[in-house]
């Protein structure tokens, strides 16, 4: 069973046995356990999980919500308060003497009685109803879901309009109801979920920011674990797009990925000696067994269109996911923000090549209005999906996608 509408489902059959719906409904955090056990065994095994584990548990403080039994897998839900409470409580029921015997008893008297074991930590359940970190659509017959890594608070200037008067900046974020110097730049990240592939666009900025770090916990909520992520495109390597790849001790979070970059952005990066860019190798260098490279132009799949659309860094792209007569461009950093859309040769800090990057904006957005097109951008206003009105031949807008509900695909 689907492990997020397994849950549902458990949640449902809880309610109408009359668990309190405040037991389920709060900001708590579920761990749902998945013993597939040996057949032989599991009757012996039900009977001392019951008799003998569960009081053990309970002495530690563990919140056991329900049991079930899908043919030869013991499932099982706990409710935490905190991350914290997990690993303790954990830590405390491993190290109980009466709970060490047990487990050297069975495992001396029957072998291994537990050929798997596998867990899945879903978030709250508000979160989970709100979708407050994932929106779903089709294109086609692929199914896309609006992630959030979080977002990055910076000045306004110089990470956009770096050549602009002060005054003139804070006064277009002042019309748009928002602070006059700072931004919040929202780090969305795509997945795209078809056939047997779960690809990622980009990665976010991961454990290097404390307002970031959120993805790996939004796929987990919905069951997907970071083993379980078949490819990831980077769009570019700027920092708040490659350093989710690894994480706080230097490892790769996402093992079993291919990592699909152009070769035009490596051989850049590789090219330049500074602390900036050594940081981004350094990411590189950790991942390197899984990277492939590709040439402007590549698809990936069958499905994922790159073009190489540079300026912000020489080998950022923009990524066209299509099926059948539907597409959606992935504009990545082409816009850094929707005043950007207004006065589209204010350009950024972040630009290597300042005035390419407004050429190539231009011409872009001048095709992506001219062809009404769907996009979806890193940092537009979450979830990143609408499109770009022209207003006139120097100046657009953005119109965010009407999205009936934050699980509709329509």
């Amino acid at each position: 069973m689907n492990t997020v509408k397994g849950f549902l489902a458990l949640l449902f059959v809880m309610f109408v046995t009359n668990i309190s719906a405040q037991t389920v409904i709060s900001n708590d955090i579920y761990q749902l356990r998945k013993y597939k056990l040996q057949a032989q065994h599991q009757e012996f095994f039900l009977a001392n999980f019951k008799n003998h584990t569960m009081p053990i548990m309970q002495k530690y403080g563990f919140s056991i919500l329900s049991t079930w039994i899908e043919g030869n897998e013991f499932n099982y839900l706990l409710k935490w308060d905190s991350q914290s409470s997990i690993q303790s409580k954990w830590l405390q029921l491993m190290s109980d003497e009466g709970w060490r015997n047990q487990k050297a008893h069975i495992q001396q008297q029957y072998g291994n009685i537990i050929e798997e074991i596998s867990e899945h930590v879903l978030a709250d359940l508000v979160s989970m109803k709100n979708q407050r970190g994932f929106t779903a659509f089709n294109i086609g017959d692929i199914e896309c879901i609006a992630l959030s890594d979080g977002f990055v608070s910076l000045p306004a200037q110089p990470s956009i309009a770096p050549h602009i008067s002060a005054n003139l900046v804070a006064n277009e974020l002042t019309k748009g109801f928002r602070k006059d110097n700072i931004i919040d730049y929202p780090i969305n990240v795509l997945l795209i979920k078809k056939d047997s592939r779960l690809i990622l666009i980009d990665a976010g900025q991961g454990y290097a920011n404390r307002n970031a770090g959120k993805l790996v916990g939004y796929l987990q909520s919905m069951g997907i674990q970071p083993s379980q992520i078949t490819d990831i495109v980077i769009s570019h390597a700027h920092t708040d797009h490659i350093d989710g790849l690894i994480d706080s001790n230097g490892k790769s979070i996402y093992s079993n990925a291919t990592i699909h970059v152009s070769r035009v952005e490596v051989e850049f990066w590789e090219s330049l000696d500074n602390d900036f860019a050594n940081s981004i190798n350094n990411v590189f260098a950790i991942v390197k067994p899984q990277i492939e490279l590709f040439e402007d132009g590549a698809v990936i799949h069958g499905f994922i269109k790159n073009e190489i659309a540079p300026g912000h860094t020489p080998g950022h792209v923009i990524c066209t996911i299509f099926s059948g007569t539907e597409k959606l461009v992935a504009i990545n950093d082409l816009v850094l923000d929707v005043i950007i859309l207004t006065h589209p040769d204010w350009g950024s800090g972040f630009d290597s090549n300042f005035e390419q990057a407004i050429s190539t904006r231009k011409n872009i957005l001048f095709q992506l209005s001219e062809n009404k097109q769907l996009v979806w951008g890193s940092h537009m206003p979450y979830p990143g999906i609408g499109y770009i009105r022209k207003n006139d031949e120097h100046s657009y807008e953005w119109t965010p996608k009407f999205i009936s509900s934050p699980t509709s695909n329509k």
